[in-house]
């Protein structure tokens, strides 16, 4: 006969009734008060539960706002609700353990009519199983701590694919840690990274570029942002800014590496700086580029505000859109590399950062009117992998076909000046009710555009003699605009009609004949000597749909 059949015998069921009421209770205690111990050591070390965060980011969802002033009282009020429901909790779990402890209390109460041995007994192995519960709830409690104690203090999961080291130097974990975040990462401020000086000259040249009767009202707000953020207590002590420190002081002692972005793929590339800048100059004596004698960024930019003034003398732009578009202070471009690190070697992409040049506002100008008269409904063009989802929806492949992909050969570096300025003729048509400009003149600043790209390199100045710079403002529409053409052209030549033809910048999709693939590759080859393809192709002669509607990808 077990205990509970045994009590039952002797003092009735009721009594083995509160005992297990009791036991009960022991469980409950052991939960709740470890729940107490959790919840606290949550308060002191400053984290807040997971199942707190989550349930009021399911209400906080609730709310979207445009306004940063509102975002910012939500954000707040965020903040004032999770702590006053960490003490909300803190409360109920303590009128809870008071509750099962008078509970407790009146069940001994109740079984005065049990020998003190038999209750003596029964207390001891609850004290056991209390014991054990307790230690079992508190060891899972004490790693629920630890995990959002490193979550505060390390809150950023890092992956080795985001960073790859090209040298022969160990990066130290912290440097490794925020170099992997990206250029983009934002380290927060502190009061120490604050030149107020500085900061007031750069918002007063960035309200050069608003309309003078809101400049009053923005500098206001501004003065009003940086007098709280320098006299609150920020902390400045975190983890981002310790591997920040650290980072800083590991490039200052090693100057000679040198952080890049990688050309594809987001990932952070760290090289010998010899090795970088003797790729950047292996491009410069290229055929591409010829070395210039002196700086040449003072003739440019005369005449680029020359050009502005005889479009503001023929009419075609207003004297305030000439102050615009007028360059005083220009520097020259300089030219830098991102790396390849998914092909061998890691070679370089050169691009020219245009920021500031003397030729950066009159070539966003001619781009303005070439996007605005570019036709985004012509049948190549793809805004982007939603839009193409939709275009090949319910697209069946015809029997032998092979769907084929072109890719152009370093597109932009090798643009012809020459077949630009045909294409933009050809296209003049249309052009021209997008632009108060003649043809001439349009094309003639187009033409010096694409004539006068330079950059700097070792105190050294070099011209782009030939193809776009990858930088400018101006390539990226001028290359939509010679793809296109190239279709046009090559698709006349065909001795078959493409059922399916898509193009994003420098990359073509068709659906061609099997026997036809080579055949249309020389033809696109064919177009332009500079501009070459190379071709991959796709097995999927199945003749059925060759777009997963469901995964929104090709089907290989």
């Amino acid at each position: 006969m077990g205990f509970y059949e045994d009590i039952s015998d002797r003092y009735g069921p009721e009594t083995t009734r509160q005992l297990k009421i009791w036991s009960n209770i022991n469980n409950k205690l052991a939960s709740a008060r470890n729940r107490r111990i959790f919840l606290l050591e949550c308060k002191r070390q400053g984290v807040i539960p997971k199942h707190i965060v989550g349930n009021l980011k399911n209400v906080m969802g609730l709310f979207e706002f445009s306004n940063g002033k509102l975002n910012r009282s939500l954000r707040e009020f965020n903040d004032r609700t999770i702590r006053k429901i960490l003490n909300l909790e803190i409360s109920q779990v303590n009128y809870k353990i008071t509750k099962l402890e008078v509970k407790k209390e009146n069940i001994l109460a109740n079984l005065e009519h049990v020998p003190n041995s038999i209750i003596m007994e029964y207390s001891r192995r609850m004290h056991i199983i209390y014991n054990k519960n307790f230690h079992n709830i508190k060891t899972t409690n004490l790693k629920k701590i630890n995990d959002l104690c490193m979550r505060k203090q390390n809150p950023v999961e890092i992956q080795e694919r985001w960073i790859k080291n090209l040298t022969n130097k160990p990066l130290p974990t912290t440097v490794k840690n925020i170099l992997s975040l990206g250029s983009k990462f934002s380290v927060p401020t502190t009061k120490k990274d604050i030149k107020v000086d500085n900061l007031i000259a750069d918002l007063e040249y960035a309200l050069l570029t608003v309309p003078e009767d809101r400049r009053d009202v923005l500098r206001a707000r501004a003065t009003n942002m940086i007098t709280n953020f320098t006299h609150e207590n920020n902390k400045s002590d975190t983890f981002i800014q310790k591997w920040y420190k650290d980072t800083k002081k590991f490039l200052k002692d090693n100057d000679d590496i040198i952080v890049l972005d990688s050309d594809k793929g987001g990932v952070t590339v760290i090289m010998e700086k010899t090795e970088y800048e003797n790729k950047i100059q292996s491009l410069l004596d290229s055929k591409d580029f010829k070395k210039l004698p002196r700086d040449p960024t003072q003739s440019i930019q005369q005449k680029c505000n020359k050009y502005v003034s005889k479009m503001h003398d023929k009419g075609y732009i207003t004297e305030q859109q000439a102050k615009k578009l007028k360059t005083y202070n220009s520097t020259c471009p300089r030219i830098y590399g991102n790396p390849k690190v998914h092909k061998p070697e890691n070679p370089l992409r050169p691009i020219i950062s245009s920021v500031n040049s003397p030729m950066t506002k009159l070539s966003e100008l001619m781009a303005d009117i070439l996007k605005s008269a570019y036709n985004t409904e012509n049948d190549y063009y793809i805004k982007d992998t939603f839009d193409f989802a939709t275009q090949i929806n319910n697209f069946q492949l015809p029997n032998n076909h092979k769907i084929v992909s072109f890719d152009v050969v370093n597109l932009f570096g090798n643009l012809d000046k020459n077949n630009i300025i045909r294409i933009l003729e050809k296209k003049w048509e249309t052009i021209q009710h997008h632009t108060k400009m003649d043809k001439d003149l349009f094309l003639e600043i187009i033409q010096y555009i694409l004539e006068n790209n330079y950059c700097t390199f070792r105190g050294k100045f070099y011209q782009q003699i030939f193809g776009c710079a990858m930088g400018s403002k101006l390539s990226p529409i001028l290359s939509l605009y010679v793809m296109d053409d190239l279709l046009d052209e090559c698709t006349k030549r065909l001795n078959f009609k493409v059922p399916f033809l898509k193009k994003f910048v420098d990359d073509i999709i068709a659906a061609i004949p099997e026997d036809q693939i080579e055949q249309t590759l020389e033809c696109f080859n064919a177009y332009n000597k500079d501009l070459q393809f190379t071709i991959e192709k796709e097995d999927n002669d199945q003749g059925v749909p060759f777009l997963d509607t469901k995964k929104n990808h090709l089907i290989e």
